[in-house]
């Protein structure tokens, strides 16, 4: 796995399950990846990809998905990368 891949697994209370998710950067566009299955979500930005891999799993499960403490962590890797990435 390279520098540019995040992975992490969203637990919220009241789903019921969890989630895992790959998240990478492909040149300008992200890129997100269930864990386990074979959807796959892109967009401009990180949330973009996410929530469009989400999406198939009904909007009450991407809110509670999204709203999850769980998304803490890898936020604060993207934003890493991202400042990363920027030109000084």
């Amino acid at each position: 796995m390279d520098g540019s891949t995040i992975r992490f697994t969203l637990s919220p209370e009241g789903l019921g399950y969890s989630v895992g998710v790959t998240l990478r950067r492909a040149g300008t566009r992200w890129v997100a990846r269930l864990d386990g299955a074979g959807a796959v979500g892109m967009g401009a930005s990180p949330r973009a990809a996410l929530s469009a891999v989400l999406k198939p799993l009904g909007q009450p499960a991407l809110s509670l998905l999204l709203a999850d403490l769980g998304l803490l962590e890898p936020s604060l890797r993207v934003r890493r990368l991202e400042s990363a990435s920027q030109p000084a």
